[in-house]
């Protein structure tokens, strides 16, 4: 039996253990995670918790929708069992019909037919770094010789919002749709949260100026480290420090059984960067559906909801 549960009368503790004990395991879809996130949140939950489905919520306009919060990277259906493309359909499906706008980023362990996919990259760190760099691009090398010419520092003295700050100052700028402040909020209490859980790293590079030229925040889950956020200086893009803080990091962690995920992009200049340290591509499904009413109306819906 499939029922809807609201986040209130969810066991925090069962809750966690289906999540870490499912196909794909991950903090995104942990209690804490999601209560951080968003205001809102429910699940379908089956059977005692054997199956389980995160969905944050918000209400609108009086119109109740669905939505993946920000820098939730994963989402979807977690269960022990492998569950197939037709599964998942029929679980969706059991969705509240009060949700008439319904978006949510599955897992790549979520098959399921017609969707929209994003692309992410990931690279197994089980190696040595010789054989991690063997398998770089001929120009992500060539970036990296640059870079080491450029007496460059890599070490973890940076903040949080040092990290957030850096973004903001210069790609956030860029961004035709800016990222509002309260996602960038969130994006600090989720990071704080991960931190005090000893699940974060910090890492910098700073140049022979002491300046601070690329930043990132590492994000350790079950079975892998998910490069989540990070900004560079744009007056220092000659200096590659970006190139060389994927360098560092892979040096420090190399030889350990865990996955290095880039986090997914549809920009084709970030995804040859992260093709470039020698990352195998994968998708993961995008699930949106909208009730018939709504339709006349989305694009403004959707602008006064975002």
């Amino acid at each position: 039996m499939i029922q809807f549960v609201t986040s209130d009368h969810i066991d925090p503790k069962r809750w966690d253990d289906a999540i870490y004990s499912s196909q794909f395991p991950t903090i995104f879809a942990t209690y804490q995670f999601l209560s951080i996130s968003c205001k809102s949140w429910g699940a379908l939950i089956e059977d005692d918790y054997q199956t389980v489905i995160p969905l944050p919520y918000n209400i609108k306009l009086g119109l109740h929708y669905i939505y993946t919060p920000p820098f939730i990277s994963r989402l979807g259906v977690f269960s022990k069992r492998t569950i197939e493309s037709h599964e998942i359909c029929e679980y969706l499906k059991q969705i509240p019909s009060k949700f008439v706008l319904k978006e949510l980023i599955l897992n790549q362990c979520n098959g399921l037919d017609k969707s929209t996919l994003f692309t992410s990259y990931q690279l197994s760190l089980d190696n040595s770094f010789e054989k991690l760099y063997n398998s770089f691009s001929n120009n992500t090398k060539r970036n990296i010789k640059d870079a080491l010419t450029k007496e460059l520092t890599y070490s973890d003295q940076v903040t949080i919002e040092e990290v957030i700050q850096l973004f903001k100052n210069n790609r956030g700028k860029e961004l035709s749709k800016k990222i509002p402040q309260n996602h960038y909020n969130i994006l600090s209490k989720l990071a704080q949260h991960a931190e005090k859980n000893a699940l974060l790293d910090r890492v910098a590079v700073h140049n022979a100026q002491g300046v601070l030229i690329a930043a990132a925040l590492f994000l350790k889950d079950q079975d892998r480290i998910w490069f989540w956020f990070s900004g560079r200086n744009h007056e220092y893009a000659e200096q590659k420090g970006m190139f060389f803080l994927i360098n560092e990091y892979l040096k420090q962690h190399s030889t350990q059984k865990v996955i290095l995920d880039f986090n997914g992009s549809n920009n084709p200049n970030i995804e040859r960067f992260y093709a470039g340290f020698g990352s195998q591509k994968y998708m993961y499904p995008f699930y949106k559906k909208y009730c018939s009413f709504v339709y006349p109306f989305l694009k403004v819906y959707k602008y006064i909801i975002k």
